[in-house]
């Protein structure tokens, strides 16, 4: 059994290809447009949470440090001993 077609459905056949295959590929285009964007901004994430993990690893070798452990603690309200402890008292004028 063949299969004929006649000559105009064959250009018919190949136009429909071309406009499905120019379809797709603008919608893959857009679509990848999008993928890149988003690359991007994860891109614009990864550098700032790098620097604020490069912060915190500072914070944390600064508290590690005698003075740093001082300082927090003194933050707590803890003294040193022996140490006579002062507020500053608002006489109202």
């Amino acid at each position: 059994m063949k299969f004929h077609l006649r000559r105009g459905w064959y250009w018919a056949l190949i136009i429909a290809i071309g406009v499905i295959f120019f379809s797709l590929e603008g919608y893959m285009s857009a679509e990848k447009k999008q993928v890149l964007a988003r690359i991007e901004q994860m891109n614009q994430e990864n550098v700032r949470l790098t620097e604020e993990l490069q912060a915190l690893e500072s914070e944390l070798a600064f508290v590690k440090t005698d003075e740093g452990i001082e300082l927090y603690a003194r933050a707590l309200g803890m003294r040193k001993p022996n140490e006579t402890r002062y507020s500053a008292v608002n006489a109202g004028k």
